[in-house]
Formats: structure tokens, C-alpha cells, sequence
């Protein structure tokens, strides 16, 4: 039987007005990344598209198509794949005129957790935009408490104990065009801090790394600057005019109810003024 199927996708809606984003949440899928080896992550997946004012609705099984098509492939990194994503949308999607997509892995890095975040936005002008941010924690411990109880009790200062403090440090690089590797970033993350969370320790151990702790106190904000000139010191020479850096660290307080949240934005254009003797 041959039977004409109305697309209702495509019929006029009811009220013409354009909607900016609409598209799949949560969409769960594994890639494969090939770099020095080669690995599958399980990625959660956000893909937008915007919808002109003359259409009813999306066609989802298009974008699931251009996601499916885009897994099936080797990529050799995590922003490579979202913009294999981004272009089978706007192939797929042709009443599009932007696309945007978002990718998030969670890793074990040196026994640690990490979470890599990609995005990429673009639009059918040829504009786009990317950004990469990963997720991380370490340790800090607080200067100001050490140095007060170094003058009142007469102790050495880098020996003096000090209260420490978990953070959650969260680096995002955006610009154009971005080819930088993730791990590089959570390595000059990780330098900065006073030191990193360890799963296994035994005695000596243990005291070896509260020793390095104390040894190296630092405040949140401390962390936020320090970490802007290493990042910026490290990849300058691959990172474009356009690109801009947010940083922010959480520190879980251990003497107050309350945490500590701090956020440092700042361009490259910025830090080449500030920078400029380096």
C-alpha cells in the first residue's frame, strides 16, 4: 500500500516565532579517542539546534543520526569529536542556521578523578566558537592560620600546622579554534596547588604529603593567579588572539559551615599586558 506520510515536523506551527536552542539532553554514548593509546569513554552529550519560525518542531532522529555517525567514528580527541558532531547537525539539519554541541567525560587521571568538558558552537556563516573545561580537585592549605600561630607559639614557620582544605578547581579555555590536551592542563593544575588527593597512603607516607602541604600554604586566590601565569606561560604559543580563560576554585572550608568560591575571567590579550616581562 502506497501511503503519503505527512511530515509534521515541517508544517507550519501555530505561533511564528523563532526558538534559540532545542535539541537532545543527557544523550549517553561511548566514543573512542586515539591519541598516544586509545580509549572509550562513556560521553554525555548535549546537542542544540535552533528552529526558524516557519517550522513546528525538530527532527530528533536527524540529530541522533548525526551524533550515532559521529561515534562510530576514531577521533583523536574529545573537541574533534564534538565538532564532527556540530557538522553532521548542520548537514543533517539544512533550516539550522547554528549548532551547538557539548561533550563531558568522567576519567581516572593518576588515580584521581577528572571530568573533560567540550563545546562547540557554530554557526552556518562560518563562526564558531569552542571551548574546553575540565574539573578537578586537590588540596590547599591556609597561610594566614600558620603564619599566626608561628608568631604566637615561636615555631618554625614551613614546620607550624596549619588547617587544610579540599578545592574543586574548574579551568575553562575558550576561543576559535582549541588543541590543547586536557591532561596538560590538569598537570599544570595540579603543580600549582599545595598538593593533590591521594587514595592509598601509609604512614610515612601520609606524613610525607601533609609535610609538602604545610610546606607550600596557599589561599584560594593565591591558586587562581599562580595557576593564570603557568597556564599562560605553557601554552601561549598555542593558544589564538582571541581566547579567554575562566578559572574558579571551590574550596571546601574544614573550620567554617560555609565553602569558599572564587572566579578569576581574563583573555590573552589581557595576560600578555600583564605578562609582558616573562
Amino acid at each position: 500500500m502506497n501511503i503519503d506520510i505527512p511530515d509534521v515536523h515541517d508544517e507550519e506551527p501555530f505561533v511564528k516565532i523563532d526558538i534559540d536552542r532545542v535539541g537532545l539532553r543527557n544523550y549517553k554514548t561511548i566514543v573512542k579517542i586515539c591519541r598516544s593509546d586509545c580509549r572509550e569513554y562513556v560521553a554525555n552529550l548535549v546537542v542544540y539546534i535552533n528552529l526558524p519560525s516557519d517550522r513546528r518542531g525538530v527532527h530528533l532522529s536527524r540529530l541522533v543520526d548525526s551524533v550515532r555517525k559521529a561515534s562510530s567514528k576514531t577521533h583523536s580527541s574529545l573537541i574533534e569529536y564534538t565538532r564532527d558532531i556540530v557538522e553532521n547537525c548542520l548537514e543533517n539539519n539544512p533550516y539550522s542556521s547554528i549548532v551547538e554541541a557539548i561533550a563531558r567525560i568522567n576519567t581516572i587521571y593518576n588515580d584521581n578523578e577528572l571530568i573533560i568538558e567540550t563545546s562547540v558552537l557554530k554557526k552556518k556563516n562560518g563562526v564558531r566558537r569552542e571551548s574546553l573545561t575540565i574539573y578537578y580537585r586537590g588540596v590547599i592549605s591556609c597561610p594566614c592560620a600558620q603564619r599566626v600561630y608561628s608568631i604566637l607559639e615561636n615555631t618554625v614557620l614551613e614546620k607550624t600546622p596549619t588547617h587544610i582544605q579540599r578545592v574543586w578547581l574548574k579551568n575553562t579555555i575558550t576561543s576559535s579554534n582549541i588543541d590543547i590536551d586536557p591532561f596538560e592542563i590538569y598537570r599544570i593544575g595540579i603543580s600549582v596547588l599545595s598538593g593533590r588527593l591521594i587514595n592509598y597512603l601509609n604512614r610515612y607516607g601520609e606524613y610525607s604529603l601533609l609535610k609538602n602541604i604545610i610546606s607550600k600554604p596557599l589561599f584560594a586566590e593565591d591558586v587562581l593567579r599562580f595557576l593564570t601565569r603557568e597556564l599562560y606561560v605553557n601554552l601561549r604559543d598555542r593558544l589564538s588572539r582571541d581566547t579567554e580563560l575562566v578559572l574558579e576554585i571551590i574550596s571546601e572550608e574544614t573550620l567554617h559551615e560555609f565553602d569558599l568560591h572564587a572566579v578569576l575571567k581574563t583573555s590573552i590579550v589581557d595576560l600578555e599586558k600583564c605578562f609582558r616581562n616573562i
